[in-house]
């Protein structure tokens, strides 16, 4: 609702833009009780961008960078449709609290083999598996030739792909290609027919190797606690702000969320074109 939110404090143009249909159902009908109009509302991923006829300003967009499937592409069609436009995401998949991460490892193995729920879905699995099972399952559909043990090796050893890549991981793996030695992603884990991850941990240097593919410059800066709640919590959260504010470095290990920041590297002319 952050959209609504920018448009009541007096932002220009402000545009939606959510895979989700209920998200942006929910947005107008907030932006309607509050007798605001916003500048457009699109469905759909990064190539919804697109559908703007005109540069923007700034992207802003919370908790959604850890679900997206393929960061490379994303950020590579981001930076062609709007090359001008700074990115500022924020994600509570902070790698350097430790608390953090084991409640996130915690959602992942839930994920991974208990119950399924995928966001996208608004918290409903069409199958309700876990998504190994749900690999399995695609495998046995899709490949009557496996043998129940290389069904339960390839579910494995393709942990963190979505069914395409899977596909291709299996067809290379009967043309007589090695398997990799353990899973794409050893924590982390994505729904097999969406792509959508379960709050995916990614290291900064991650993050800076995209940025820098894609022609950004990149930076990270630590979230803060929201203050409200009881004397006693709303003391410890202050104390924690405090610290995370003036001591930055170490303050990361504590920080509820992150800030990432990608602001595009403007291109050398050649002088060639300068006549």
């Amino acid at each position: 609702m952050q959209a609504v939110f920018l448009k009541y404090v007096g932002v220009g143009q402000v545009v939606v833009n959510d895979l989700n249909e209920s998200c942006i159902t929910s947005c107008k009908a907030l932006a309607t009780a509050l007798n605001l109009e916003l500048d457009g509302y699109l469905q759909g991923d990064v190539s919804a961008l697109e559908k703007i006829n005109q540069p923007m300003d700034v992207l802003l967009s919370t908790d959604v960078i850890e679900h997206i499937y393929d960061l490379d592409t994303c950020m590579q069609e981001m930076r062609r449709l709007q090359p001008g436009m700074l990115a500022i995401f924020t994600t509570a998949s902070n790698p350097f609290n430790k608390l953090k991460v084991r409640q996130l490892r915690q959602l992942q193995h839930r994920d991974e083999f208990i119950n399924s729920a995928d966001p996208l879905e608004e918290g409903k699995n069409a199958y309700k598996m876990p998504y190994f099972k749900r690999r399995a399952q695609l495998l046995a559909e899709n490949y009557a030739v496996l043998s129940e043990e290389e069904i339960e090796l390839l579910a494995t050893r393709s942990r963190g792909l979505r069914k395409d890549d899977m596909f291709k991981l299996t067809a290379h793996y009967l043309q007589g290609g090695n398997l990799p030695l353990q899973a794409v992603a050893k924590h982390n884990t994505c729904d097999p027919d969406t792509g959508n991850w379960t709050e995916r941990i990614l290291p900064m240097n991650a993050y800076k190797e995209l940025a820098d593919k894609a022609g950004y410059s990149f930076y990270a800066s630590c979230g803060f606690y929201n203050q409200n709640g009881n004397v006693v919590l709303s003391w410890i959260k202050r104390t924690a702000n405090y610290f995370i504010k003036h001591f930055p470095f170490a303050g990361k290990f504590m920080a509820p969320y992150l800030v990432l920041v990608f602001k595009p590297v403007k291109t050398p002319v050649s002088i060639l074109e300068h006549k």
